[in-house]
């Protein structure tokens, strides 16, 4: 239920010093709590509020869990599938609710991110070090961000310090494979200003990532820098800048080469400026500027064979007007602008995008209702909009319903419209239209005593689905498909031990041609995590599990990635109040198993680390 304090004017200027994607302002700097939301409406709620799907993944959670990798943090939630080619920095998309690898929005610090090229985020070479906290939107949200939207979005925050004065912190870290991780960093605040940094390196020397080509080790190497700072200009104004840079040098095995020695030099950069003003008691206003480069180059045998660089510049402008104590009305404009370097010869380089929504929040005799209509102008493939309704109500017994529908796009990318190809193979299509999609979502969540709960049903159609097929593999729009499934999860403590539970059950199956009936590839029916965690005085423990069944690897059904299970347990000791030691082992049982068909996975690893933060 919408709080009624949730759009007075006090709480209109709330949490944009902290965040960068159209949140509020103050004249003191506000910390963020754990229960805050701005990905899914593009304005601050609490969790509960939302009538969206979402999953937030704090720094806490980040620090008990002692992932060390963006994909294997995401790896851990059950609607979330990752597909990845040996390991620890290695070529790696996200599949979210089922939908297509091209079909999730990353933002970083609000800025969006990802290859105009290929239409992917090189999201495994953000280190966990970098990350203050994490939300992950199911279902669409094109009414609001445009393309890319379909499934869902992802945004990342880099770390920041949310408590008053001046802390330090150090982090070292070692483990099997020759890891060494090290991170620097601190955070400076007061009431008016803030300002952090952190560098963080890690390098392995990784495992042979192909069975049978080139029996060797695979190894990885990254270093990274993030600045996140904050000031009032006066009573009302804010600014904010945020940077992250991340540097990966990647060896690897390609099974479309016969080379040696490869390996790839890949560049993550975003910047973002933001200016936040209230303007009245009622209204708010948040201008953002931002750029996001994404850069590979590919050697073999120590000779550049390639080089893909795209830089994405956008301009957001959103208004907010509280138009009564239970009702808001956002009002936006984006703008984005691709820009394309490669060693082929594409056609044409760049693109522009212009956007105009709204939104309206409101709440009527106890029912939540949102609304909200976009329109995009694309120089490559003319106008598209969208649009999303949903609803909920809260009885008094702690319990929710909740529903929603929305229509998404997501723009063909550059490599789909305009590769020039290998002579009768692989060329680009400039004729493509965006794939579309509908979503219809209806979920139930309460508590029960200890046990928070949840059940969502879902179902997406998609038209327009780009796929290519042998022997040309020239991309085109014949197909359709139908997801649908359900989420269940819990949280609840017993004899002690906090225990996180998710269990995802999805249908996706294509509905046109000769694949009609079959399952989509790298889409597995059941996936599962259960996360434990408990706290003995100064010791901590902790264990996870992550399932899947079976996935496809071809469109007609006849190869398939067996399932799997992997067990990992963790422990750690507060030395003193600022020295901390934990440990943990993945894969516990050494399950043999794939991601991606023909890659290895690590099987037993380790890694021990020490911080120390006043």
């Amino acid at each position: 239920m919408l709080l009624k304090s949730k759009f007075s004017p006090s709480h209109i200027s709330l949490f944009a010093a902290s965040l960068l994607c159209g949140s509020y302002a103050q004249a003191e700097l506000p910390t963020t709590t754990e229960t805050t939301v701005i990905t899914a409406n593009r304005t601050a709620m609490s969790v509960d509020e939302t009538l969206a799907s979402v999953t937030v993944i704090t720094r806490e959670d980040l620090e008990r869990s002692q992932v060390r990798s963006t994909q294997e943090l995401l790896r851990r939630y059950a609607n979330v599938t990752i597909k990845n080619t040996g390991g620890r920095g290695k070529q790696t998309s996200m599949f979210l609710r089922g939908t297509e690898s091209t079909h999730t929005l990353f933002l970083i610090d609000g800025v969006k991110v990802g290859s105009a090229t290929s239409g992917l985020t090189a999201f495994q070479n953000i280190p966990v070090d970098q990350i203050d906290r994490v939300e992950i939107v199911k279902g669409p949200r094109s009414s609001l961000y445009g393309s890319e939207a379909a499934g869902g979005v992802v945004q990342i925050f880099t770390r920041k310090e949310h408590q008053q004065g001046f802390t330090p912190f150090v982090r070292v870290g070692a483990g099997s494979d020759d890891t060494k991780e090290m991170a620097v960093g601190f955070g400076a605040r007061n009431d008016y200003a803030s300002l952090n940094a952190t560098y963080s390196y890690e390098e392995t020397d990784g495992i042979d990532t192909y069975k049978g080509y080139e029996s060797d080790d695979d190894g990885f190497e990254n270093s990274s820098l993030s600045v996140n700072s904050a000031m009032n200009f006066s009573k009302d104004t804010v600014l904010t800048f945020t940077y992250l840079q991340s540097h990966g040098q990647n060896e690897f095995d390609d099974t479309f080469s016969f080379y040696p020695n490869q390996e790839s030099k890949d560049t993550l950069r975003t910047i973002g400026v933001g200016l936040n003003s209230q303007i009245t008691s009622a209204w708010s206003t948040d201008v953002q500027l931002g750029r996001s480069w994404d850069k590979s180059h590919t050697y073999a045998n120590y000779v550049k064979t390639s080089t893909y660089e795209t830089r994405r510049d956008s301009l957001s402008w959103l208004n907010h007007v509280a138009l009564s104590d239970v009702s808001m009305l956002t009002l936006g404009y984006d703008y984005q602008e691709d820009h394309s370097v490669t060693t082929d010869n594409f056609i044409q380089n760049e693109r522009y995008n212009h956007g105009v929504f709204t939104q309206l929040q409101t709440e009527i005799e106890g029912h939540d209702l949102e609304a909200s209509l976009r329109y995009d102008d694309n120089e490559q493939f003319g106008s598209e909009r969208t649009g999303n309704l949903a609803w909920g109500y809260s009885f008094d017994n702690a319990t929710r319903v909740r529903a929603s529908y929305g229509t998404a796009f997501v723009a063909p990318s550059f490599n789909f419209l305009y590769h020039p190809g290998y002579g009768f193979c692989c060329s680009g299509n400039p004729d493509l239209k965006p794939e579309q999609t509908d979503t219809f979502e209806m979920g139930v969540d309460g508590s029960i005593e200890s046990v928070e709960w949840s059940a969502t049903w879902f179902r997406t159609r998609v038209e327009d689905l780009i796929i290519s097929e042998a022997p040309v593999y020239v991309p085109e729009n014949v197909s359709k498909a139908r997801i649908q499934g359900f989420e269940f999860g819990f949280n609840t403590y017993f004899f002690d031990w906090a225990i996180r539970s998710e269990l995802t059950l999805i249908s996706a199956k294509s509905r046109s041609g000769d694949t009609s009936g079959k399952r989509l590839i790298n889409r597995p029916k059941q996936t599962l995590s259960v996360m434990m965690d408990r706290d003995f005085n100064r010791f901590s423990l902790g264990a996870t599990v992550i399932a899947e069944s079976e996935s496809y690897v071809d469109q007609q059904n006849t190869v398939a990635l067996p399932g799997y299970a992997t067990l990992d347990l963790r422990a750690g000791y507060l030395i003193t109040d600022e020295l901390k030691l934990q440990a943990k082992v993945e894969n516990i049982l050494e399950q043999e198993y794939e991601l991606r068909r023909g890659y290895n996975q690590p099987e037993l690893t380790y890694l021990v680390s020490v911080t120390y933060q006043p």
